[in-house]
């Protein structure tokens, strides 16, 4: 009996103040970290690559790769920490992304890598500097559209103005426009005024050359001081190339670049550029975040942003402004389950207690939900596991609301009947608490090493599920702490000896024995006989389970139940893109844009008239795409749409079919995470590689289940070489 008085437990017991002061701490410290706890939409996968770009314009694609390539690849072999290295040449250069082993440090392999290119020394004598960067944490936040009857330059001019500010706060630290173009001076010649003054198009551009250059700088020093100089006539608006000298007489009048041309402010022409937000001209902003942003304070200054712009009238006629495909909705809508699944959780923890044990038994098991929740919240912080709240540990939130529960239950249970037995004293709640300890704390802990072990998954994915761990285990360790400490504390003084009176309290007792009697009733009636059968027949039941085992272990195999490593998960959006071969025709990718574009249109008109709806289910259409070879079109949706994604998807498929020279066109509503394997094919010859993959490919094609093969290899553009015959070389 001595022995039961000592030990933790019992301390607590005999100490309620520490107990409840350790409560109070614990949620007053999640309180104040929640507001420290960023929030990302989904938790973004570790980066994994280095990659090496250098630019070269050899005007081909085979003499970039030897002389560029290879040599890295080679230089890279002897590199510890590399998965794999993939490499792309074209006619302007070389590109070599270098993936990383699951557990080696990136940090180090770029260092690593940046030595053994840095000693490459053959590298082509016109090729540039090679440029290394890392891979980083980059996930889309919200889109500012501007759009309307307005020229693309106009709104190009706008959307420059409106991602400076956007970059001044505080919150956001990168924007990214898709459509931007580069600004370029144009300087058309007139040239009968040139030759009327003796001039030649290369006076002018080594006019133009030689007063308009970046900054050169050097220092003349001696004993006594430093001067810095700098020689810097660097011209950027068309005044000042205007002003550029030509000619100039002993009088001092001379000739400028502004008398023999004009000169135009424009936008670089030589890059296909196309952008279109719900069938307007568009200029299109995507905010990202990185690794230190949080999403709901980046929407917020985004939205504020937005809204000042409108206050201010900023917009020019016909121009409109706003934003769309916010990722803030997703954490908003968990962090509201959440809240919505621990309020009832709690309610009914309540209920079910009150009915059957105590009320004051039932309020304080019910407390202990706040407790963990907040304890939760402060271990996430950075001062313990860096943790952020999103989809995946939200959804530990989630799941271990019903699991952290059931040891207070059982805690609370058999103290309140440990005291309504053997009397209502402290001794007797530290004995009621003892009682059952072991069991659940093993109990406890076999679910904790169950999720501990998803916490040690390594790899990209292996990232997700154990934040999801992480935050169940927490849950799970602090349910220990408050049930078999503070628990106890405030049971200590808790009347369980029923006594007769009128009102409330005499009617809610009726509500009480009359659950009991039923739960006598169910076990009596019900539960008894059926355990007892059992027991009769207990090798027919053994055969039963082990039937249902063997029925349950094959569904996966002959098919009953789909295989796969990670979860289809529904998207925000709808998107198509589109790639074609590199032999396309000029203007074939503006013509399969807008093919898609009215694929797409035709697609909602069909669901409408399948639900008979007059309203278009379509909120945001943005039609993108910066070059000859592809293009990409993302489409979100109203709330109150009368269809779904996948059937949008699904439809739009079908009328789009498989456009003229398309190399690949994919079109998902679903959140693209992993795929399901990769096939890598090697060999030394191109043509066989080609031949390998063409039949590949059509074999997967036929394979049921598959819906899209994707293939990094792509044909390289028709060249023609040309050598000189003996004739020609003696000529």
């Amino acid at each position: 009996m001595a022995d039961s008085q000592r030990g933790v437990i019992a301390w607590f017991a005999q100490n309620p103040i520490a107990a409840n002061l350790l409560m109070l701490c614990i949620i007053i410290a999640g309180v104040l970290s929640a507001s420290e706890l960023r929030k990302e939409a989904f938790p973004s996968m570790e980066p994994r690559f280095v990659t090496v770009s250098m630019t070269y314009d050899s005007g081909d694609a085979k003499q970039a790769e030897e002389g560029i390539a290879i040599k890295i690849e080679n230089a890279l072999e002897s590199v510890p920490g590399i998965k794999r290295m993939t490499s792309t040449s074209t006619a302007s250069g070389s590109s070599v992304q270098v993936e990383k082993e699951t557990d080696y440090d990136l940090e180090t392999l770029m260092t690593d890598v940046k030595n053994k290119v840095d000693a490459i020394y053959n590298f082509p004598s016109d090729a540039e500097k090679a440029v290394i960067s890392k891979g980083r944490r980059q996930d889309h936040v919200i889109w500012v559209q501007l759009y309307g009857d307005a020229d693309q330059a106009s709104l190009q001019q706008l959307g420059e103005q409106l991602e400076r500010e956007l970059l001044a706060k505080d919150g956001i630290s990168q924007v990214e426009a898709s459509s931007y173009v580069d600004h370029m001076m144009s300087v058309e010649i007139d040239e009968a005024r040139l030759q009327a003054y003796g001039l030649t198009l290369t006076d002018v551009s080594d006019a133009i050359n030689a007063e308009s250059s970046t900054a050169l700088t050097t220092s003349l020093r001696n004993k006594e001081k430093v001067i810095r100089l700098k020689a810097s006539e660097q011209a950027y608006y068309t005044g000042d190339f205007a002003s550029i000298p030509l000619l100039a007489d002993a009088s001092g009048t001379y000739l400028t670049v502004g008398d023999v041309t004009n000169i135009e402010d424009m936008f670089a022409d030589d890059a296909y550029k196309l952008s279109r937000y719900n069938g307007k001209n568009g200029y299109g902003i995507q905010v990202i975040m990185d690794e230190y942003g949080d999403v709901e304070n980046i929407v917020e200054q985004t939205n504020e942003l937005v809204a000042d712009w409108h206050q201010r009238g900023l917009l020019p006629d016909g121009v409109e402004l706003e934003t769309w495909y916010d990722r803030s909705t997703l954490i908003t809508e968990r962090l509201d389950l959440l809240t919505k699944n621990a309020v009832t959780g709690i309610a009914m923890v309540f209920v079910v207690l009150a009915v059957f044990l105590n009320l004051r038994v039932a309020f304080w098991v019910a407390a202990g939900l706040p407790f963990i929740l907040f304890g939760t919240l402060f271990c996430m912080t950075d001062r313990f596991s860096g943790l952020t709240l999103n989809e995946m540990t939200t959804f530990g939130f989630i799941m271990a609301l019903g699991i952290v529960v059931d040891d207070a239950v059982v805690v609370g249970e058999s103290v309140y009947s440990t005291r309504q037995k053997y009397g209502d004293s402290i001794h007797n709640t530290i004995l009621g608490t003892l009682k059952v300890a072991v069991p659940t704390l093993f109990g406890v802990f076999t679910t904790v090493a169950a999720f501990a072990a998803l916490s040690n998954i390594s790899g990209g994915l292996g990232n997700l599920y154990s934040q999801f761990g992480l935050v169940v285990t927490i849950c799970l360790l602090l349910s220990v702490v408050e049930s078999k400490i503070i628990l106890p504390a405030h049971l200590a003084h808790l009347p369980t000896q029923k006594k007769k009176s009128g009102g409330i309290s005499g009617l809610w007792g009726k509500v009480q024995d009359g659950a009991t009697k039923g739960l006598r009733w169910f076990s009596l009636v019900l539960y008894r006989p059926v355990l007892k059968y059992a027991l009769n027949f207990r090798y027919a039941v053994i055969l039963l389970f082990v039937a249902l085992f063997v029925l349950v272990i094959g569904m996966p195999m002959n098919g009953t139940v789909r295989v796969g490593f990670f979860p289809s998960l529904p998207g925000d959006t709808v998107s198509a893109e589109m790639s074609l071969q590199s032999d396309a025709s000029y203007g074939q990718n503006e013509r399969n844009m807008q093919w898609l574009e009215t694929s797409l249109n035709k697609a909602d008109q069909q669901l409408m008239d399948k639900y008979h709806s007059d309203v278009s289910g379509i909120s945001s259409l943005q039609v993108m795409a910066s070059g000859d070879q592809s293009g990409s079109i993302t489409v979100e949706l109203k709330k109150d749409k009368v269809y779904s994604l996948d059937e949008l998807a699904s439809v739009w498929r079908e009328l789009a079919g498989t456009p003229e020279g398309v190399k690949q066109l994919k079109i998902q509503s679903r959140r693209e995470m992993v795929d399901a394997f990769k096939v890598e094919l090697k060999s030394v010859s191109d043509e066989t590689l080609l031949l390998a993959e063409e039949a590949f490919r059509e074999a997967l094609s036929q394979t049921d289940g598959v819906t899209s093969v994707e293939s990094s290899l792509t044909p390289g553009e028709a060249m023609m070489r040309f050598e000189l015959t003996p004739q020609g070389r003696a000529m």
